[in-house]
Formats: structure tokens, sequence, C-alpha cells
């Protein structure tokens, strides 16, 4: 963190003291190294909250979920899923460019993989 980007974080704590600020970090380790470093130059981390991409979409969709009683799809359930719409839009001509491919298994489940990755990251 450079020491211009401690300024202007401090400047955001400053003039949004009670303000509950987020944090985004890749991990929150890294958020807590910068918030330590706020700290130990002086200024106010009050009301600023640590959030990792994974953290903030929960806090986005968390409510809804919980409302709508929805949940995370993962195991075996996403593979079926994903295998399903593989399928079908295989099926539908609507996948073009897999136009080609040998093995619709393989397909699903190298986009299931893919959806994982990208939620591991989340």
């Amino acid at each position: 963190m450079t020491n211009a980007t401690v300024k202007w974080l401090a400047g955001l704590c400053n003039d949004n003291l009670l303000t509950e600020k987020w944090l985004l970090a890749e991990d929150l380790r890294v958020a807590q190294q910068w918030k330590d470093r706020l700290c130990l130059a002086g200024y106010s981390t009050v009301n600023l909250h640590s959030k990792t991409l994974r953290s903030l979409a929960v806090s986005l969709v968390g409510n809804v979920l919980a409302t709508k009683k929805l949940t995370f799809i993962g195991g075996s359930t996403m593979r079926m899923i994903v295998h399903g719409l593989v399928s079908e839009l295989l099926e539908s001509d609507e996948l073009d460019y897999f136009s080609q491919v040998h093995s619709i298994d393989g397909l699903a489940d190298l986009m299931t993989k893919s959806i994982r990755d990208l939620q591991s990251r989340l």
C-alpha cells in the first residue's frame, strides 16, 4: 500500500467516521495489514470492515437468499445442473463453439470446474 493510498483511505475514513465502510482485499489477512498500517500512522478505522470478494457477494445477496430460502449450489448437484444445461444447449445448437465436442460429460465437468474455480475466488 503506497503512502498516497494510505492518505486517501485515511481521508475517506476521517470524512465518514461513523458511516460503515468496506475495505475490499484479496484476503482478510491483507485487509488487516492495511488497517494496521492506518492505525500505526495515527488514523482511525472506525466502522471500516474488511471484505473479500466472497464475503462481499454474501453480504449483497445473503438476505435475498435467506428470505427466499435459497442456498449456493455445490457438489454433485451443481454438476448435474451444468450437465443438463450443456446437453440441452448442445442439442439445440446454441453452443456453436462447442459443436465438435465428443464428450458431453467432459465438457460439463470442465465447465463445473470453471464455476468452482470462480466461486473459490469469491
